[in-house]
């Protein structure tokens, strides 16, 4: 049996059964705040202590930030163990985006955006190794594009992950979406997490995931 990928949480990963199974595609949701975001940043910095390539896409932070949030984010890129996808600056046009990431022409264009993904791949891929993938969020994807066309693109997308041996995060906006547009998710991923703020801290419960173990809220 592969070995679990641990996502950076004990409590998390001991409640799962050891972690999340290799190659699968999980999406994250959660309120709006910053629980999504941390879970998924503990993800990568678990990725990097393990020598596991992790890709970024960021659509609502510029990476240069989330690369000084991201523990030893700056060395981990320059050992080829973090890339980002630079889904961010086009928004901004006064802002020159940095050469070191790959840069998206705008999140309307999904076709740009694949060909910037399997770019991206090309750099950080590790023969024999496991990866680890985030997208931040899909949310954004959603507003600048038609339902069906962002289903056919993650359809797509969903399947070179899993071909490149990665483990992927798709964070979504909990509450913000059509009921039918969660559901369509939850079709072709293969398990779901929740997070939400509890006091100073947060809780996750995962509802199923493929080959996994299933559990209720727990304190991470």
């Amino acid at each position: 049996m592969a070995e679990l990928v641990k996502t950076g949480f004990d409590s998390f990963d001991k409640a799962a059964g050891g972690g999340l199974p290799p190659r699968s595609s999980i999406l994250l949701m959660g309120p709006p705040g910053p629980e999504k975001n941390f879970f998924a940043q503990r993800f990568v910095e678990e990725g990097i202590a393990s020598a596991e390539p992790s890709l970024f896409f960021s659509t609502d932070a510029p990476p240069a930030q989330l690369e000084t949030e991201i523990s030893g984010g700056e060395a981990a890129r320059k050992a080829r163990l973090l890339k980002f996808v630079d889904c961010y600056s086009w928004m901004i046009p006064e802002q020159k985006p940095r050469s070191v990431d790959q840069v998206v022409s705008s999140s309307s264009d999904l076709t740009n955006l694949f060909l910037s993904y399997s770019k991206a791949m090309e750099e950080v891929y590790k023969a024999e190794s496991n990866h680890r993938i985030v997208f931040r969020s899909l949310s954004t994807l959603f507003i600048y594009n038609a339902v069906p066309s962002v289903s056919r693109f993650l359809q797509v997308l969903n399947a070179r992950t899993k071909a490149a041996t990665a483990t992927t995060l798709f964070l979504l906006d909990e509450g913000m979406h059509d009921p039918v547009i969660v559901n369509s998710l939850q079709h072709f991923l293969d398990g779901v997490i929740h997070v939400r703020p509890e006091g100073a801290s947060m809780s996750a419960k995962m509802d199923f995931v493929q080959g996994g173990r299933p559990f209720d809220w727990t304190k991470l």
